[in-house]
């Protein structure tokens, strides 16, 4: 079997060039069950908001509305899937900034779980309305793998879902060892 490190070049290669458009013949899993990490609370307002409800009208106005941006949230799954598509809706329309792009404000990004433990970046979804569906990577080698999906870093997200062939495998990964430092 050829490890994912080998595999590295020509995976980010692959996810550069892979296709935007998505296949219909996909089974789609909503992320919230497998765990989202990187919220401090669970308390939230809407299901991927950074701060607890209360602090609504505690905080200042421009850190609560910043609150529903889901910068450093990630989910982490395990799939067979030579095949990985996502599909998010954003909380607002404005997809890019004026100093970043679109790709940055309100996409997707998709790291691989290596056999040295090591994470890499595999690719992008690329927003292209408040809803999009897009191809994240296609053409993986056999094997089950763990991935790694960060949510948009300047737009918020109402609902993110993982699309992977039909009759693939998709599972919540395990919980990460605690650290014992």
């Amino acid at each position: 079997m050829t490890s994912i490190r080998s595999l590295a070049f020509p995976l980010i290669c692959l996810a550069l060039v892979a296709p935007t458009r998505a296949d219909n013949a996909m089974t789609w899993v909503d992320v919230r069950p497998f765990g989202v990490e990187g919220q401090g609370w669970t308390e939230t307002k809407a299901p991927f908001d950074r701060l607890p409800e209360k602090a609504e009208g505690v905080v200042r106005k421009p850190v609560w509305d910043l609150s529903h941006h889901s910068a450093g949230l990630c989910v982490r799954f395990v799939t067979d899937a030579k095949t990985i598509q996502g599909r998010w809706t954003l909380t607002s329309t404005r997809l890019e900034m004026v100093h970043m792009p679109a790709i940055g404000v309100s996409g997707l990004d998709l790291y691989v779980k290596g056999d040295d433990g090591h994470w890499r970046w595999l690719g992008v979804g690329r927003p292209t309305g408040e809803t999009t569906t897009a191809m994240l990577v296609s053409g993986l080698p056999e094997g089950t793998r763990e991935y790694m999906l960060y949510f948009p870093l300047y737009n918020g997200v109402t609902s993110l879902e993982i699309g992977v062939p039909e009759g693939c495998t998709l599972k919540k990964a395990a919980a990460r060892p605690e650290d014992r430092r």
